[in-house]
């Protein structure tokens, strides 16, 4: 159930607001309701060696930690020290939460 990108209308959103489609690490693909890990200009560019127009419905998309990390500049250094790596955070956070049995059981092995 987990959301791997920005939906059409995040992503619609993000552009709305000025986002470079450059800075996209997916690839929306909304005739099939399909998210590529591939990068949005990775995409750009396999059309343009083909020599073929960008198919309509393949939007930019944007995964969580992509968002997160354009969120962490010089002028948020109180996020850096928080945020510097995403994942390895959460893996402690699951760590503690395992250790003081607060994490949810139906996620472990028995």
């Amino acid at each position: 159930t987990s959301q791997i990108c920005t939906s059409r209308s995040q992503s619609e959103r993000l552009l709305a607001l000025g986002l470079k489609k450059e800075t996209a690490d997916m690839t929306l693909q909304t005739s099939l309701d399909v998210c590529y890990t591939t990068s949005f200009q990775d995409a750009i560019e396999y059309f343009e060696n083909r020599h073929l127009p960008p198919h309509p419905t393949i939007l930019p998309a944007w995964s969580l930690h992509r968002l997160i990390e354009m969120c962490l500049n010089d002028k948020t250094p109180w996020m850096q020290v928080k945020l510097h790596n995403t994942y390895d955070e959460i893996i402690s956070l699951i760590e503690e939460l395992i250790r003081r049995k607060g994490f949810n059981k139906e996620y472990l092995e028995e």
